[in-house]
């Protein structure tokens, strides 16, 4: 083979090679996304009291864990007091709003992801610099909640157990305990006064007075039960005497009840009052005539 020909397939060869490196540091460096389609330009920011949320440069932009961009700026807004991170989406049929949502997934190696967890609406105009979505969540952030937590609970559980304070829930608790106190040794001293009252042969005591009040209401129980009885039997012939009355026998029941034996009665103490006066005139003309006679 000539010399000629030989020098220029090394040539040949030699540019392939460079070529075939040049794309490979191309697409190692990820500069090959220069070469897809573009989508749009999303904005996110933080505001200057996060404490982060571990996002920079080269951060991935996700959705339903699947890589949608890549963020390519970070921007410091002064004006606006916030930090603003700009990401180009690599599917231009994915449009975000300036309504939507994101979080800040931080992963335990590596940068934090962004995690859009709504889209917005397309009534919202697009989420671009001027119109940036704001990103919550992230490990930083849930420390710094967990640290503010602490801190008010710190503050609370500080001025709950001050002694000094007579509202503080410590000087509460001091005050039932002492109440529980106060109680215990109430019922101490009823539960002695009532020992001394079940003393049973000490007959001032209230359980012998009870049993005494017992014992008699036990022995007048048979005494109201032969009363009550005596009083039965003589309510039933009252009763008796009544019915008999009423139903006109006997004399007091038929003068109550037959006007005949009153009208009897009647005439004859008359006739007894005429025989009395006859019987009088005739002791006067007995005594004009010398006849002693008088009346016992």
């Amino acid at each position: 083979m000539p010399q000629k020909t030989r020098d220029e397939l090394k040539a040949g060869i030699f540019i392939i090679v460079v070529l075939a490196l040049v794309v490979g540091i191309i697409l190692w460096l990820g500069v090959a996304s220069l070469f897809t389609t573009k989508g749009q330009q999303v904005a996110f920011y933080l505001p200057d009291t996060s404490p982060g949320a571990g996002i920079q440069k080269g951060s991935e932009v996700v959705i339903a864990g699947q890589k949608i961009g890549m963020v390519n700026s970070v921007n410091f807004d002064p004006e606006n007091k916030r930090t603003v991170y700009v990401a180009r989406l690599t599917d231009k049929n994915i449009k975000v709003y300036a309504d939507g949502e994101a979080l800040a997934a931080t992963a335990l190696v590596g940068t934090a992801q962004v995690a859009i967890v709504n889209r917005g609406t397309p009534d919202a105009p697009l989420a671009d610099v001027k119109n940036p979505i704001l990103v919550t969540g992230g490990i930083q952030q849930a420390i710094n909640d967990l640290s503010q937590t602490l801190g008010t609970l710190k503050v609370t559980l500080d001025r709950e157990l001050d002694e000094s304070d007579p509202t503080s829930m410590i000087n509460e608790l001091h005050g039932i305990t002492g109440n529980l106190a106060k109680a215990a040794e109430d019922i101490a001293v009823i539960t002695e006064t009532f020992k001394d009252e079940m003393d049973r042969d000490n007959p001032v005591t209230l359980l012998a007075k009870t049993h005494v009040i017992t014992s008699d209401l036990q022995t007048l129980g048979p005494k109201l039960n032969s009363t009550a009885d005596q009083l039965s039997t003589g309510l039933t012939g009252v009763q008796m005497m009544i019915d008999t009355i009423n139903s006109g026998e006997g004399s007091l029941g038929m003068l109550l009840n037959d006007d005949r034996l009153y009208k009897d009665m009647t005439g004859a103490a008359g006739q007894l009052k005429l025989l009395l006066e006859e019987l009088r005139g005739s002791l006067e003309v007995w005594k004009e005539k010398g006849i002693p006679m008088q009346l016992k």
